[in-house]
């Protein structure tokens, strides 16, 4: 009778320092749950707090008078060990070749200054709110996999110059400032890329296929205009700039463009990809 009093003292013992034991790992795993997830949520540290190095102490300085208050001056962002900083709302690096030759050549055409710059997003290009151009090498390099000129050798340079320019069209068109739809913006900024690809001498032969596969048919959704539309706009575009007429002499894509019924804009000039 003894040895089960002790063996079940022994028991109680042992399942105490596991229940200590499991109170204890969990806590310390719900700890380190917020570390963990900031790791992993890159976009939410900002460079200043990721380079700014944290000093605690033990004193609590008492609060400063108005009249000892100075300004403090607003510190640079500090880039990242990648090179990447935030740039026009976005983490981005400097733009590299050939986009920032072709942006370049664009700018130049319509004496604009749009900065281009490489996000660090694997995301199709796009403009935000501020003027600036976005593209994403490893993005780029997979869409255009196959591209090749009119006479069938590899080429990618044609069809970053229609995506360039797309992407310019946008901002020369102001879409964050206008209440239109966001197909009517689409079909506008393909017009703008076909008028600037004819002005600028660039082959069209392989751009056209592109759009033939790049219409709302394809994606499911109903935001860029489908594909005869795509088609129509850059040919009106371009045909404006062969009769040397305004790029803005109509609505995109002739009378067969329409536009989304619904009215609705959206917040961000997208891609000229779908």
């Amino acid at each position: 009778m003894a040895k089960l009093h002790e063996q079940d003292r022994r028991h109680g013992r042992r399942a105490t320092r596991l229940a200590l034991a499991a109170l204890v790992l969990g806590c310390a795993a719900f700890a380190a749950r917020p570390a963990l997830a900031q790791d992993d949520d890159w976009e939410v540290v900002t460079p200043q707090a990721e380079s700014q190095p944290v000093h605690h102490s033990s004193k609590v300085k008492p609060p400063a008078s108005d009249s000892d208050e100075s300004p403090t001056p607003p510190q640079e962002p500090q880039p990242r060990a990648d090179g990447a900083q935030m740039v026009c709302g976005e983490m981005a690096r400097p733009a590299t070749e050939p986009y920032k030759s072709i942006v370049a050549d664009i700018n130049r055409q319509w004496g604009t200054n749009a900065p281009v710059y490489e996000s660090v997003r694997a995301d199709s290009p796009h403009v935000s709110r501020a003027g600036c151009i976005f593209y994403n090498p490893r993005f780029m390099e997979v869409f255009l996999r196959g591209e090749t000129d009119e006479h069938g050798e590899p080429d990618k340079t044609s069809m970053i110059y229609a995506i360039i320019a797309h992407e310019l069209g946008h901002i020369e068109h102001h879409d964050y400032e206008r209440n239109v739809s966001s197909v009517e913006k689409e079909l506008e900024a393909d017009r703008f890329s076909g008028y600037t690809l004819e002005r600028m001498g660039i082959a069209r032969g392989n751009i056209t296929p592109f759009y033939s596969l790049g219409g709302d048919e394809f994606s499911g959704v109903h935001d860029h205009g489908f594909s005869n539309e795509r088609i129509a706009a850059f040919d009106k575009g371009w045909k404006e700039a062969e009769w040397n007429r305004p790029e803005d002499g109509g609505k995109a894509g002739g009378s067969g463009a329409s536009t989304d019924d619904s009215g609705a804009t959206d917040d961000a000039a997208a891609a000229a990809v779908p």
